[in-house]
């Protein structure tokens, strides 16, 4: 019986095994729905849920590059490597020299939930390091294949791993999955290959390498900047540069230095708030006023942790409003710390964002230290000038109909009705004839008869010269008059005191005896350039007559004539059958610059800034010429353009050359010093060569020197222009030591170098009225100011209109800045 029942058991288990293996085989039965039922819960297969967890943390390789470097920074590293393909879309890895991995957690390290950083829902409170989720490498085995080698501390060797979907897989086909031992460096190398390889619709989405790279970059760099002292370094595969480079145990300032420039650098602000009823402390970089760039940088960081924060972002930019040009942001790097407790951050899935408490006062604080780090540091502003910009050098023709020629002498002071009536016109003739309209910003608003800066300036009044004469006769000065150094040409007498014009600042004209102009000297006016178009020739300041001068001694009537459009002084070169002077003209012809050239020559003078310093308009443009500069270039040409030809200024009474000397080697810039010997031995050797000299210089430079070591002139390089007399010591010291008097080229050279340095300066030429006014240093200065600038409005700039061959030089120096732009200025007014 007992052997029947244990058959029996037996067979029924078999049968129960063949109808469950049947039942196996067999489909599942069709559960029925009922039509209008709604559809049925499924649970989701493991495998769909990494993937679709796992494409909300990596959105694109810059996301896993976070999450590796924020492992790689917990684990304490001071040296992270990057190396990417194609973007991180083929090969995304990091090396680090942190802690490493223990072998025995390789097998689950790429698991969902495993971390060394929280071990219940509390510590949330407190955590103080970058990962928390234990989702990172977990997400990234479901979208890539990781492959991971670490070596601790402890380990005599490190270890190799590949994983897939969260679980380990050989390294070879047919090898076992477990974790192989290998050399290595002590610390941890993860490589992600083939990113999105099992998502095709996000792979083709990430089809630009090169943005890809961009945005790793922009990462790394982030966390370059803030973790100071930790060596980062990112490069591409096959590049022998590194794109990202900083050194361990660099500052915050020393790295954005190396990555955005000494430019950014220079201009940072520090910036520091804390408070301890709120619990947070900030400080960071913030570029100042003078810094500003298109795309703005804003770096922001919170326990450590690379965040975005709009609210942040928009209340620092509400402060930069204020300072930097509309469209132009600035550079912040800025590092909050909060307290644990009042911040949250597991509410993104990259952790890209967190709540903080207090988040307004918080803000509110920030914005408050930023905007006062400006102001205090508002003291002083850098900006950026540029000398010529490119359109100078090629002027655009005149063409008929054109914007310049359609707008000549338009835009007189008074008659806005006309000058709108004439552009309308202009714009409705180009327009019927086919050609280019012209616009607003193109129109060149100059007009030879419209006021200077001059008109808006209030000068020291001038007292009557009469009265101050009699006043100084009432006084009874005793002592000699001071002696002023006045022109004489072919037996002039200078001018006094009653042939001076207090108004004007220069000698009274006198009135022409000649009879009326006959019918035939009537007819020739067309050449006549001075004030009453009377006919006569042109005439120089002395009395002379130059030939194809243009009326020199003639005021600047453009105020008042309106025949006059610019007064322009011109003459020929002197014949001269000198090799090297004809070379030297050659030669400044070649270096010549066309697009300043234009700008001199058709130039309108709007004003003296200073004594050293000019406005003048081309076209459209406003530009600061530096005068000193330029008188240098320009009478050195005019010495070589009236060489041997030149009329003279005579000195009453002539100045002794040995006191002249005297004064230069007594003064610290000659450099004397005792080794050179003494001071009376080399003043006599240099009275002895510029003496023997004197023959020369007269008749090729007009410079007289007497046999008795006296100057007694100078020559006239340009009509009514005297230089600065106080220059005479440096001149005749550098002409007697800086000129080689040995070479024929350099001896010429060399004078007309010093001729042009002594006439950069303008003289006095308030002649009577300077010496005759008020007693007090302020008002003689003013007068005397007044004179050097009306011979740089009337005679330097003039001078330049007709024989100036600018060279390029000029451009490159700094000489001519352009300062504003009608085109650019109607942009701001737009903004505005």
């Amino acid at each position: 019986l007992a052997r029947v029942g244990m058959a029996s058991e037996a067979g029924a288990a078999v049968t129960a095994t063949d109808a469950a293996a049947t039942a196996a085989e067999l489909p599942a039965p069709t559960v029925l729905v009922p039509p209008g039922s709604p559809p049925r819960i499924k649970r989701l297969d493991e495998a769909v849920v990494n993937r679709i967890a796992a494409g909300e943390i990596i959105q694109r390789p810059a996301n896993a590059i976070k999450e590796m470097i924020e492992n790689s920074l917990d684990a304490g590293a001071t040296s992270i490597n990057v190396t990417v393909k194609q973007g991180g879309l083929k090969l995304l890895q990091i090396q680090d020299d942190g802690k490493g991995i223990a072998h025995g957690d390789l097998g689950i390290v790429c698991e969902r939930f495993t971390t060394s950083k929280l071990r219940k829902f509390e510590d949330l409170t407190s955590i103080a390091t970058y990962g928390f989720r234990g989702e990172a490498l977990a997400s990234i085995s479901h979208v890539a294949h990781v492959t991971i080698t670490s070596r601790s501390a402890v380990a005599d060797c490190a270890y190799k791993a590949r994983y897939s979907d969260s679980k380990l897989v050989p390294l070879k086909p047919g090898a076992s999955e477990q974790p192989v031992p290998c050399a290595g460096n002590r610390g941890t190398q993860i490589s992600v290959e083939d990113l999105f390889y099992n998502v095709a619709t996000r792979r083709r989405a990430l089809s630009n390498p090169s943005d890809e790279f961009r945005r790793v970059n922009d990462v790394v760099t982030r966390y370059a900047i803030h973790n100071s002292g930790i060596a980062f370094s990112l490069k591409k595969v096959g590049d022998a540069t590194s794109g990202v480079r900083t050194a361990r145990g660099a500052s915050t300032v020393d790295n954005i230095r190396t990555i955005f420039g000494s430019k950014v650098a220079s201009e940072l602000l520090e910036l520091n708030c804390m408070d301890e009823r709120l619990c947070f402390k900030m400080t960071g970089l913030a570029s100042n006023a003078n810094y500003s760039m298109g795309k703005g940088t804003f770096m922001l960081f919170i326990n450590h942790r690379l965040v975005e924060s709009p609210t942040i972002k928009k209340a620092l930019d509400a402060v930069y409003v204020q300072y930097l040009p509309k469209g132009q942001h600035p550079f912040v790097y800025m590092s909050m710390e909060i307290a644990p407790q009042n911040i949250d951050v597991n509410v993104h899935p990259t952790k890209l964002q967190v709540h903080f408490l207090h988040e307004d006062e918080i803000v509110g604080q920030v914005q408050q230290a930023l905007a006062d780090r400006l102001l205090g540091a508002n003291t002083s502003r850098t900006y950026l000038t540029q000398a010529l910009l490119p359109g100078v050098d090629a002027p655009a023709p005149r063409e008929r109909g054109g914007a310049s020629a359609a707008v000549s002498g338009e835009a007189t002071s008074g008659q806005e009705g006309k000058k709108s009536a004439h552009r309308k016109t202009s714009t409705r003739k180009s327009t019927e004839e086919g050609e280019a309209r012209v616009y607003d910003y193109q129109l060149v608003r100059t007009d030879s008869r419209a006021q200077t800066l001059d008109a808006f300036v209030v000068n020291l009044p001038v007292q009557d010269v009469d009265s101050v004469r009699d006043s100084s006769a009432t006084a009874g000065s005793g002592g000699p008059a001071a002696t002023h150094p006045e022109p004489k040409r072919k037996g002039d007498v200078a001018a006094d005191a009653d042939d001076w014009d207090p108004i004007r600042q220069r000698p009274r004209k006198k009135k022409r005896a000649d009879p009326p102009p006959s019918a035939a000297t009537a007819a020739s006016t067309d050449d006549c350039d001075c004030a009453t178009g009377c006919g006569c020739a042109p005439r120089g300041f002395f009395g002379g007559t130059r030939k194809g001068g243009g009326s020199a001694g003639a005021r600047d009537n453009s105020l008042t004539d309106p025949k006059v459009v610019r007064r322009v002084l011109k003459w020929p070169e002197s014949a001269c059958d000198l090799t090297s002077i004809i070379d030297f003209r050659l030669e400044a012809v070649a270096k010549q610059s066309e697009g300043l050239r234009a700008l001199f020559a058709e130039h309108t003078f709007v004003g003296c800034i200073d004594e050293s310093r000019a406005l003048i308009q081309f076209r459209t443009k406003l530009y600061a010429v530096h005068t000193r500069s330029v008188c240098r270039v320009f009478f050195h040409q005019l010495v070589l353009r009236g060489f041997g030809s030149f009329e003279m200024i005579g000195f009453k009474p002539s100045a002794s050359i040995e006191t002249l000397l005297q004064i230069e080697l007594d003064s610290a810039r000659s450099g004397w010093s005792e080794e050179d010997g003494p001071k009376d031995e080399l003043i006599h050797e240099m009275v002895a060569l510029l003496t023997s000299k004197a023959e020369l210089l007269r008749e090729y430079y007009a410079v007289d020197i007497s046999s008795e070591g006296m100057l007694c002139g100078l020559p006239v390089l340009l009509d009514e222009y005297c230089p600065d007399l106080a220059g005479l010591p440096r001149f005749l010291f550098r002409l007697a030591v800086e000129v080689d008097w040995e070479s024929e080229t350099d001896c010429l050279s060399g004078i007309a170098r010093e001729l042009g340095a002594l006439y950069q300066d303008p003289g006095d030429a308030s002649g009577p009225a300077a010496q005759e006014a008020d007693d007090t240093p302020a008002a003689a200065a003013a007068v005397e100011a007044k004179g050097r600038k009306w011979m740089i409005e009337h005679c330097v700039f003039p001078g330049l209109r007709g024989m100036f061959a600018p060279p390029s030089l000029l451009q490159r120096n700094g000489s001519i800045v352009e300062i504003a732009d009608l085109h650019q200025l109607y942009k701001i007014f737009e903004r505005c």
